[in-house]
């Protein structure tokens, strides 16, 4: 686990290989990369550099990835709702609640 330098992010490795990013505001939603080998790949460790453009992690698969991070694009990410705006999105029966 790791925080950015500002501490708005948090970068989770988790022990199916998967790496998660997201905003500390909001931590249900988030960017999912999946690189590592989902059986033998656990996160064992996980970094981004002090200015925030090089995101690095190291599986128990015996590799090690470096990712460009572009901040800016995941806090876009993060912000972006598909369904803002859609009328009846809400709407569910009642024979189904």
């Amino acid at each position: 686990m790791a925080f950015s330098a500002f501490n708005d992010l948090l970068i989770q490795g988790w022990d199916n290989g998967e790496i998660r990013i997201c905003r500390i505001e909001n931590p249900d939603r988030f960017l999912e990369i999946k690189n590592h080998d989902a059986d033998v790949g656990c996160i064992s460790a996980i970094r981004i550099n002090f200015d925030e453009r090089f995101l690095l992690s190291a599986g128990k698969d015996g590799i090690v990835f470096s990712y460009v991070f572009d901040k800016y694009m995941i806090l876009q990410e993060a912000n972006f709702n598909p369904l803002a705006g859609v009328e009846g999105v809400d709407y569910m029966p009642t024979e189904q609640v």
